[in-house]
């Protein structure tokens, strides 16, 4: 429930803020936290999330920016029926970037329990326009968006291989995790099996089927959404970086079988 007094609404947000894990690379490294406090308390609003609260519809106005501070959330559109996700959305992520001035182009909900920080887009801008270090933020963080969506796409239209595609979802996981200040080798799947395959173009069964083969090999321990990761340096080997190329995969994959033999 949100708080029914501006005093109480602000209070709110100052207890949000100073004990937010993520206000160092939010709007109070760039203002500070008192400005920021007093800014998020006049323009922001917080919301709390259960598993399949919608935040808003493919095809709504993009009126506001969403700022996930805890939980995950999934973007997703329906092609004759079938779910696709188009982005995973962890704690720090901004979502709704793709609609500043136009409907979202896909919807998104809430995976699991969390909290989201709600900013209308008009009065932000117009904040930025009368406060050069808010418009830096700004323009840094729909940069860092607009990456991350570059990157998906590059994981769908790169490599064919499904355990290569697998594997670099687990590393950049594990990447973000890591950048979140959690375990970058133990951590939790934010999706499910028929998820990470609507996530990344592949059937349910394969996926199940590839994460088995993984850990026959001793590369990762799997228990439910629980992943362990024991061999990091083997699946960066079978899963380059640059994933947009499956030839380099498929040599590093020869490296690596060659030297076992020998």
């Amino acid at each position: 429930m949100e708080p029914r007094s501006r005093a109480a609404r602000m209070s709110a947000t100052a207890a949000s803020c100073v004990h937010c894990p993520l206000a160092d690379d939010c709007l109070p490294a760039a203002i500070g936290l008192r400005r920021a406090t007093q800014l998020l308390a006049r323009i922001g609003r917080r919301r709390l999330l259960r598993r399949g609260d919608v935040l808003f519809r493919a095809g709504a106005p993009g009126h506001d920016l969403h700022v996930l501070r805890a939980g995950a959330v999934k973007g997703f559109v329906f092609d004759d029926g079938v779910e696709h996700l188009t982005a995973l959305y962890l704690p720090g992520d901004w979502i709704g970037t793709s609609a500043i001035r136009s409907p979202h182009a896909k919807s998104a909900a809430a995976l699991e329990t969390g909290v989201v920080c709600t900013i209308p887009w008009g009065r932000l801008e117009r904040q930025a326009r009368r406060e050069p270090p808010v418009q830096r933020w700004l323009h840094d963080r729909i940069s860092r968006a607009l990456t991350r969506t570059g990157a998906h796409l590059a994981l769908l239209q790169g490599p064919r291989d499904p355990e290569v595609r697998l594997i670099a979802f687990l590393l950049d996981l594990s990447a973000r995790y890591h950048a979140l200040g959690y375990s970058a080798t133990e951590f939790r799947l934010p999706l499910s099996r028929a998820e990470i395959g609507a996530y990344l173009g592949l059937a349910e069964e394969t996926v199940c089927r590839n994460l088995t083969a993984l850990a026959r090999r001793g590369w990762l321990d799997v228990a439910g959404r629980l992943v362990r990761m024991r061999d990091t340096a083997a699946l960066r080997t079978f899963a380059p970086l640059d994933t947009r190329s499956p030839g380099a995969a498929m040599d590093a994959r020869e490296d690596v079988r060659r030297n076992r033999r020998a």
